[in-house]
């Protein structure tokens, strides 16, 4: 019989009845690594991000750059007098509202499409063109048909989220096992039960990665479409302001053209009294 060794740093390196060596620990690393260590590693980097912020933002304009305290000051008095929560409200209508809509449309179509060959044939060409044409280009145009409220937020952000949805969902329905759809059919299941049971399950991770890309197009082209709002808000400022403007040199206006006309007719009145007396013809009484 051969005598087993004992390798270093085994507890027990004997083996077991099955031939296999039990009870062995990796060698521990002598001193200190940073390698073993990564969150302090981040925590590190993220201080020093933080400090040269601080430090170089408090040599520039406010209104060119800021630095975190200031930001976190202003994001404690935004949270104190209410300001956040109604804004977050603001912003977390459409875009709940939008997503909602995005992702049961999305999942039908996409459950649709990849269960049946008539329907992607008929759809894939629409929604490959309407997916490859940039979402923000589409804001101008959608503001113009449905303004600049609710309504138009809730489009854009379904538009940003519907196709990655769609696309992910028919990849997984398309990624369901032939075999295990034949097998479940065998033992006598109808399309609900299969659909429900089998499609759905297999197809749940490929909908969650699209769900997570669409929630990041929804927030950027909710966001964009806030700007375009805010540039919407100060034009309407702007015409306001030369309306303002038009009508106040109307009134000046009107007021000079009424001051001259009644000068003017006073003038007029002098002239033909001194014309009058002047030009009227010698009558006959006063020649004879």
């Amino acid at each position: 019989m051969s005598q087993s060794r004992t390798l270093p740093g085994s507890v027990d390196a004997a083996p077991a009845d099955d031939g296999l060596i039990y009870g062995l620990t990796p060698p521990r690393r002598e001193g200190f690594r940073l390698t073993d260590h990564p969150r302090l590693v981040q925590g590190a980097v993220a201080a020093a991000v933080l400090i040269a912020w601080e430090l170089y933002g408090r040599s520039l304009n406010p209104i060119l750059l800021s630095y975190p305290t200031a930001v976190a000051r202003a994001f404690a008095e935004l949270v104190r007098d209410g300001s956040l929560a109604r804004a977050l409200g603001q912003s977390l209508q459409p875009l709940s509202a939008g997503f909602a809509l995005a992702l049961t449309a999305g999942v039908g179509v996409g459950l649709v499409m990849g269960r049946s060959k008539l329907c992607y044939e008929a759809l894939d060409p629409f929604l490959t063109a309407l997916y490859a044409t940039p979402t923000v280009a589409l804001i101008p145009l959608i503001m113009l048909w449905f303004g600049f409220g609710f309504s138009a937020k809730v489009v854009i952000i379904f538009l940003s989220c519907f196709f990655p949805i769609v696309i992910n969902t028919y990849a997984g329905v398309r990624n369901v096992s032939r075999a295990t759809v034949d097998v479940v059919r065998a033992y006598g299941a109808d399309g609900r039960q299969i659909m429900s049971k089998v499609v759905l399950p297999s197809a749940l991770p490929f909908v969650m990665a699209g769900v997570r890309v669409a929630i990041g197009r929804g927030r950027v082209l909710h966001r964009a479409q806030r700007a375009g709002g805010a540039d919407h808000r100060v034009l309407e400022r702007v015409r306001d302001g030369e309306a303002v403007r038009a009508r106040h040199r109307a009134v000046v206006d009107g007021g000079r053209t009424d001051g001259d006309r009644q000068l003017g007719g006073t003038k007029a009145g002098a002239v033909e009294g001194n014309g009058a007396g002047r030009l009227r013809p010698a009558s006959p009484q006063t020649e004879g």
